[in-house]
């Protein structure tokens, strides 16, 4: 079965969004080990409700096993 999952990261740069949002999916994922999947995608919005914050909106689809 196909997934989409989407987080939403907060940072002032995109190495911090990006990181945040691997971080998320190692631990939505369970496994300290695990990588963005190639075809994640990143929208990243200056909403300029704090300074310096930017929103990351990353959009994951991946493959699910029902176990």
């Amino acid at each position: 079965m196909r997934s989409t999952v989407e987080f939403s990261i907060k940072g002032s740069t995109l190495g911090e969004i990006m990181d945040g949002a691997k971080q998320r999916w190692q631990d939505f994922c369970g496994d300290e080990n695990a990588v963005l999947p190639t075809d994640s995608e990143l929208q990243i919005k200056d909403t300029r409700e704090e300074e310096n914050v930017l929103t990351g909106i990353i959009t994951i689809r991946t493959k699910v096993e029902d176990k």
